[in-house]
């Protein structure tokens, strides 16, 4: 579909198709099951959901932008639309097959356990550009080659990177603390070179580190 308003989805799986530039301007509202998003261009308003919210590509290579972009060739998920998103208990971004580059730019938040994957050959991460902040919620980055980061701030959620065979690069903090609570763990793994800024796990216990 084109330019749709509101759409409530049944109790069941719900998937959607778009075409290039596809906009669904209003709401989309998933009381049940699991909802997927596929398509090369689109944009949306709000998603709810209580189940996993899937977003991929219609073409395994095309690359995907998080936060402050417009790029024409890319899968776009603006800070805006990334907000939005409320109450799935996952939200996977990308398949495994897809090998497109995935890049962040500016300040991106979202509030459920959010996967970023391309672990399809060649597929790398770069969210150098961009402040990644999560509530309370984990953080999983899967990618073939490197993985690449800025800062991020969890507020007790965990961090997972995993480089199947590159390098994974922090230039900002990752910072799991929960000053209430429990520190989220950071857990990195990568065959070539880890090499990070500051890592903080503090809290009423300190989260682990496993690199």
């Amino acid at each position: 579909f084109v330019n749709f308003q509101n759409l409530v989805g049944g109790l069941g799986d719900d998937r959607l198709n778009f075409l290039l530039g596809s906009r669904l301007s209003g709401n989309f509202s998933d009381p049940g099951g699991n909802l997927t998003l596929v398509g090369d261009s689109f944009s949306f308003g709000s998603l709810t959901g209580t189940g996993t919210l899937q977003i991929q590509p219609q073409s395994n290579d095309r690359p995907i932008d998080l936060g402050d972009t417009n790029d024409p060739n890319a899968l776009n998920l603006s800070s805006q639309e990334l907000a939005n998103i409320q109450g799935f208990a996952n939200v996977i971004i990308g398949t495994p097959l897809t090998n497109g580059l995935i890049t962040g730019v500016g300040n991106v938040s979202i509030g459920s356990p959010l996967t970023l994957q391309t672990p399809a050959s060649g597929g790398a991460i770069d969210l150098t550009g961009a402040t990644f902040t999560t509530s309370g919620t984990p953080l999983t980055l899967l990618a073939d080659q490197s993985i690449r980061t800025g800062s991020i701030l969890t507020n007790g959620g965990s961090l997972t990177f995993t480089s199947n065979q590159g390098g994974i690069t922090s230039l900002g903090t990752l910072q799991t603390s929960n000053p209430s609570d429990r520190g989220g763990d950071i857990t990195l793994t990568a065959p070539g070179a880890i090499v990070t800024a500051d890592l903080n796990t503090s809290g009423g216990n300190g989260g682990n580190i496993q690199v």
